[in-house]
């Protein structure tokens, strides 16, 4: 193995390119390009003057999150413009992916899973959340829905009468001290066209209540590392002019892919730092989750 993480501050220039000229950015949000919700003045700039160094530069961003979520956050910080011709959402970790307008991926979970596990909620198994492309479902406490619509810009409804109808590309469940819904992962251990991702909250911030992990359920066929691969293939770029950047388990199957220069931002957590030491792949390191990105971006100008 030949597996280094090693600080980006070793990445200087020292007179010669040793860099390739970087064209395609592929970007986690959570953690990575923003800091509890917020995306740093310094890391907006760095998005601006990336793309407006060469038309030809493009952004994706890359999230868990839902199509409508993420253009509220680009709204926010007055990106919304660049949307499309200069920035592509990919969304639900590369279920759902969008490239110049046209759409890349569009795989949804399996429906039987879908409607097993809407099958199981109750009163009591109150976190859990059905994203589809532009509608949330959950039935989720009144708190958690405050924050998530406040810090996510997600707004919940309650699951429909046609629900088995609805095609659902994420399923999200959160495990609080007082509530453990693992069994609903562990059932879906057997299946092999089922993915499960389960990490540690990035927010700091107060939550509505202590919560030990987030759990993502979503296909087995698509992940953030193949649906990099469709960017590339529909930008035409090569590789090495790709900087992927993430701080996630779910960001690990982008940061591994052959020949692209990758960032993990924060120290990984255990699981994450165990697969990479069993891969191949070389990954650079800046702790700073406030303006990490920019500094990536400066680092492989």
């Amino acid at each position: 193995m030949i597996n280094i993480l090693i600080s980006l501050d070793d990445n200087k220039k020292d007179g010669r390119k040793k860099n390739p000229e970087i064209s395609l950015v592929f970007t986690d949000l959570d953690g990575t390009l923003s800091h509890n919700g917020l995306i740093s003045a310094d890391n907006v700039s760095a998005i601006r003057d990336f793309l407006g160094y060469n038309f030809m530069n493009h952004v994706v961003l890359a999230s868990a999150r839902p199509e409508y979520s993420l253009k509220r956050v680009l709204e926010e910080h007055d990106l919304a413009g660049l949307l499309e011709e200069h920035i592509s959402l990919c969304t639900f970790n590369g279920q759902l992916s969008y490239h110049n307008g046209f759409k890349l991926t569009d795989i949804p979970i399996p429906q039987d899973v879908v409607s097993g596990i809407a099958g199981k909620l109750s009163g009591a198994d109150e976190l859990v959340m059905f994203h589809s492309a532009n509608t949330s479902y959950g039935n989720i406490s009144a708190a958690w829905k405050a924050w998530e619509k406040e810090n996510l810009h997600y707004e919940f409804n309650r699951l429909p009468k046609d629900f088995d109808k609805t095609s659902v590309y994420l399923i999200e469940i959160i495990n609080t001290v007082r509530k453990d819904l693992s069994s609903i992962i562990t059932a879906l251990d057997h299946r092999d066209d089922i993915s499960t991702y389960s990490f540690p909250t990035v927010f700091t911030g107060e939550l509505p209540e202590a919560i030990t992990r987030l759990a993502h359920i979503i296909p087995a066929s698509v992940n953030k590392g193949t649906a990099l691969g469709k960017y590339i293939e529909a930008s035409g770029v090569d590789p090495e002019n790709v900087l992927v950047l993430g701080d996630n388990i779910n960001d690990y199957d982008a940061l591994i892919y052959p020949g692209v220069n990758a960032v993990l931002i924060g120290k990984p957590e255990e699981t994450l730092r165990r697969k990479f030491d069993e891969s191949s792949s070389r990954i650079y390191v800046t702790e700073n989750p406030e303006t990490g990105f920019a500094y990536a971006l400066e680092r492989f100008r």
